[in-house]
């Protein structure tokens, strides 16, 4: 099983991203079997740029930015998740590098590739 897409699971109102909200719908995905496989930053890369999360391991990577406005606070508000053994077939997740994808969507493509 394979569930993907825009989660909405921040405070518009602070900013907040590690709150009770994402917490409680990564536990009920964690409920059903199913793990975040991405997109994450990759190692070796630097934090993104303006994250709120508060998190000193953050991997977040941007996919959404506010009315498509460059200036606004660069959030991940879009997931993968996966069944462990889809998952250990995982071969890449990630979000669209076009350095335009705000001119077309407020929210970025993420694509996520398998060994099947």
């Amino acid at each position: 099983m394979l569930v993907a897409g825009d989660l909405n699971i921040y405070s518009y109102a602070d900013g907040r991203v590690w709150g009770d909200r994402y917490l409680t719908v990564f536990s009920r995905f964690a409920a059903y079997g199913l793990e975040a496989v991405g997109p994450f930053r990759p190692d070796g890369e630097p934090r993104l740029d303006r994250c709120p999360c508060p998190d000193a391991e953050c991997r977040h990577v941007n996919t959404f930015l506010y009315r498509s406005d460059r200036a606004s606070r660069p959030h991940q508000l879009d997931y993968v998740f996966a069944k462990p053994a889809l998952r250990e077939r995982l071969i890449r997740c990630w979000a669209d590098p076009d350095p335009e994808w705000p001119t077309y969507s407020d929210h970025r493509l993420v694509f996520v590739s398998f060994d099947l």
